[in-house]
């Protein structure tokens, strides 16, 4: 009698064993079967590029400017893994992804900024470029923006200066004083002291074009702070 109890309860715990594994292996099928949530990779994009930490740089007088540029991600934790800039003389070109004056090829590197190390730039030229960012899941191109260089070396400054009359070693006398520029005009009596606090010496020079002009530069070298103004006649 108690060897068929014993042999009972064996056969009992054996069949229990057996569902349980069968329910274990349903459930880990069904959850094989069941479908997966998608992976969503990071939307990557660049932006704000400049040179030499100018949005707009228009007229800059370095010949290898640093290029720069930001990359905004979806997805939190996003890094760059890679870049690649290009420098072209058209924005056609710069467009096409073609650059003619400077092409870095894929470059591993986290680093957001570039000295520009392409064909030797000319001056009073604009340039053109763009910046391909390769995260671990995707890649973007950043929209084609611009930097236009100034003179680069002081040969080329061709220009005369607009100035008051001549500084005088020793003080000068009312007659000398009165007798200012007259291409020039300031808010203090004569150039020789200094402006009152406040107030700014303004310089002025009348010119008449040779021709007809549909875009035109001033370029204007000065020390401190400069406020260039122009009017019609």
């Amino acid at each position: 009698m108690r060897r068929k109890f014993i042999g009972l309860l064996v056969t009992l715990i054996l069949v229990a064993t057996a569902a349980a594994l069968t329910v274990a292996a349903r459930q880990k099928t069904l959850a094989a079967a069941a479908p997966q949530p998608a992976t969503v990779a990071a939307k990557v994009t660049v932006s704000n590029l400049e040179a030499d930490a100018n949005p707009a740089p228009l007229g800059i007088d370095n010949a290898k400017p640093t290029l720069t540029w930001q990359l905004s991600a979806t997805g939190r934790g996003v890094t760059q893994t890679r870049y690649r800039v290009l420098v072209a003389s058209t924005s056609v070109l710069a467009a096409a992804r073609k650059g003619d004056l400077w092409d870095t090829g894929p470059v591993a590197s986290d680093s957001t900024s570039v000295t520009y190390a392409g064909t030797a730039l000319a001056s009073r030229t604009r340039y053109y470029w763009t910046v391909q960012v390769t995260t671990k899941d995707a890649s973007a191109w950043a929209p084609v923006a611009w930097f236009e260089t100034a003179y680069l070396t002081a040969g080329e400054w061709q220009g005369t200066w607009i100035s008051g009359p001549p500084r005088y070693a020793a003080r000068i006398t009312a007659a000398q004083g009165a007798a200012d520029d007259s291409c020039c005009v300031a808010l203090n009596t004569t150039l020789h002291e200094a402006a009152p606090a406040g107030a700014t010496n303004i310089l002025r020079m009348e010119f008449a074009a040779r021709t007809q002009f549909i875009l035109a530069q001033i370029e204007l070298p000065g020390e401190g702070e400069e406020d260039m103004q122009m009017d019609r006649g």
